[in-house]
Order: C-alpha cells, then sequence, then structure tokens
C-alpha cells in the first residue's frame, strides 16, 4: 500500500512524472507518531502545487475518500491541506468540504470547514466570506486567523478579489469600532485583498492613500495598519514594475 504521492495511477491513465526514494516517503507517515515537524510544509507545498496543476484538467492525483482507491490514510491535518488546495483549484466543492466536517468533528476541524469555504473560487463564495469576517464578532480567534487564509487562497483566481479592494476602504472603521484592538488588527491586516494590486481597474494604492488623507484624526494605531498595507501594495506594484 502507498502512500498518497502514489494514489491509483489508474485514474485518467495519468501517472506521477517523479517518484519519491522510500525514505522520503516514510518520512511522511511520522507526523501522527512524533508531532508537527518541517516535512509536512514541504508536504503540504507539494500537495498545493499538484491540486493546482489538477485545475488545468489534470484528474487528480489524490483521493481523501477511502474505497476502491488503494492509498495509505492520511494524517487529518494533511488531509485538510489537501482538501482545501483542491478546493481553492477548483476541483472539490462544497460536497467534499461537508463529507470532510463530518468525518472530522474536533474544533480543528470546524476550523479547517471555514478555511475551506473561504477557499471556494467563485464570486459568490468570496462575497460570503467577506460579509461574515467583516460583521460577524462571535468568530473564535483561531476560526478566523483560518478563515482569513482561506480568503486570500486565490493563486489561481485573483481576480475574485478584485471587488473588495475598493470595499476595504469602507469597512475599516466599521471593524475597528466592532471588535477589540487585537481583533480588529487581524481582520484589518488579514483580509486586505493583496492578490489583486496590479489587476487591471484595481486602485489600491488610491483608495488606501484616499482613506489615510481623509481620516487625519483616527487613531494612530488603526492609521498604522492601513499604512502597513499601503507598504504592502507599494512593495508587490515595485516588483511587478521589474518583473
Amino acid at each position: 500500500m502507498g502512500v498518497l504521492w502514489l494514489a491509483n495511477t489508474k485514474v485518467g491513465g495519468w501517472k506521477p512524472s517523479f517518484h519519491p526514494p522510500t525514505t522520503a516517503r516514510n518520512q511522511l507517515e511520522i507526523r501522527s507518531r512524533s508531532g508537527f515537524t518541517s516535512s509536512l510544509s514541504v508536504l503540504t507545498g507539494t500537495l498545493s502545487s499538484l491540486a493546482l496543476g489538477a485545475s488545468k484538467g489534470v484528474s487528480p492525483l489524490f483521493f481523501l475518500t477511502t474505497g476502491s482507491v488503494e492509498v495509505e490514510l492520511l494524517d487529518q491535518d494533511l488531509r485538510w491541506e489537501l482538501l482545501i488546495s483542491l478546493v481553492a483549484a477548483g476541483r472539490f466543492g462544497e460536497a467534499e468540504i461537508a463529507a470532510e466536517a463530518e468525518r472530522d468533528v474536533t474544533t480543528t476541524g470546524r476550523e479547517r470547514t471555514s478555511e475551506a469555504r473561504c477557499a471556494l473560487p467563485s464570486p459568490q463564495a468570496k462575497a460570503q466570506a467577506w460579509e461574515k469576517l467583516v460583521t460577524d464578532a462571535s468568530i473564535p480567534n483561531e476560526t478566523l486567523a483560518k478563515s482569513l487564509r482561506g480568503f486570500l487562497n486565490v493563486t489561481r483566481h485573483p481576480q475574485l478579489l478584485a471587488p473588495f479592494v475598493e470595499a476595504y476602504g469602507q469597512i475599516i472603521e466599521q471593524v475597528w469600532g466592532s471588535r477589540t484592538f487585537h481583533m480588529a488588527e487581524s481582520i484589518l491586516a488579514g483580509i486586505f485583498p493583496l492578490p489583486a494590486v496590479g489587476l487591471d481597474d484595481v486602485d489600491a494604492q488610491g483608495v488606501l492613500d484616499q482613506w489615510l488623507q481623509t481620516h487625519t484624526d483616527s487613531p494612530a494605531a488603526l492609521q498604522r495598519i492601513v499604512r502597513e498595507n499601503l507598504d504592502d501594495v507599494k512593495r508587490v506594484l515595485g516588483a511587478q514594475a521589474v518583473a
């Protein structure tokens, strides 16, 4: 029985173009026995890359269900990383998210379920995620962090975040006035749609500059958050200019 890397290559007649050595495959199994290690971050990067490859029409190598596919069951954290990557790539949807949520009924499972739903690559899903993140003050801290991560997970679809650049300038004071300092800071720093910077008809620098110019009497801590976002925008634009 192989690990996920060698999942049933009969699907779609596609075979992996690389074969990790036995020692590397064995390392993928140590997560549940010896705790979180650096190999997890290496693997999750690989999972994300291959999941994105699936969005190009290649039959996915990976499957999260048991049955006829001969794969070794993954650690739950890796299952979520894989599922969320496939969701963001448009290969998995609400049905797969709900099935995994039913399988993992832990607190972490609820957090990752929220992240997965925020990562769904459709305008409707992003709008729903935005509304919840901006207006729902009852979201627990870790669920909030995971949901923000899912919202910005648009590697192949940055245009999904374009409408929220202008909207960001309109919710700054609302978020600041309805949350504790740390929660407001997390949201205002984490929800800014930086992946959309540089797209046509997106003037992120203008939105933030205008807000700062018209809110000079706002608390210094709030202005700092907005300025830090503006600095990020300028760095992205500068990098794009020389790319």
